[in-house]
């Protein structure tokens, strides 16, 4: 469990009630926002169910970890974040997240990607984090920006939602304890 005043983070999915985390994920403003078309909605307990009871590894390798995102003092679920494409050899991975929106605004996402980049930082050993975030979704541009995330590159007109082309940025960061090690620092 990843813990901070805030925020704890629990990679055991098996200790969420799928009717919870149906309920807050049922809301079509964060299937909106979240830059994906395997988000359902509407989201129903058997979405959930098949979430929280899927496969996160190939011959025994981890590929994803994710975690319940609780509130530190009342423990009740706020959202969902996650790590997903973990590259042992390159040592890069996606990092995903999404709050319920009664949550939006009071940090808990921030929180929760700060204590997601430490431990696959220090933890897992990884080199480099990586996302997209559509272009009208400046919220979770700004938790990234705040969270060391530097914007890398724009994907123009790449993502269809209700008959719209949207772009969307694309966002990195490398491990901050490593640094780079790039032979080519022009381009930092």
């Amino acid at each position: 469990m990843l813990t901070d005043s805030l925020v704890e983070l629990d990679s055991d999915l098996g200790t969420v009630d799928p009717r919870e985390l149906a309920a807050l994920a049922n809301d079509p403003e964060i299937q909106r926002t979240i830059g994906g078309h395997s988000f359902p909605y509407p989201y129903t307990v058997f979405h959930a169910s098949y979430f929280i009871d899927r496969n996160r590894e190939i011959n025994g390798r981890p590929f994803a970890i994710d975690f319940a995102i609780r509130d530190a003092v009342s423990h009740e679920l706020v959202g969902i974040i996650g790590l997903s494409d973990l590259d042992s050899y390159d040592l890069d991975a996606h990092v995903g997240y999404w709050i319920g929106r009664k949550f939006w605004g009071m940090g808990y996402a921030t929180r929760a990607l700060s204590l997601v980049c430490d431990f696959a930082f220090r933890d897992l050993g990884m080199h480099r984090l990586h996302t997209r975030v559509l272009e009208d979704n400046l919220r979770s541009l700004r938790v990234l920006m705040k969270n060391g995330f530097q914007v890398e590159g724009y994907m123009r007109e790449c993502f269809l939602r209700d008959g719209e082309f949207l772009s969307m940025f694309i966002l990195g960061r490398i491990n901050p304890y490593t640094g780079s090690r790039s032979s080519d620092q022009s381009m930092a």
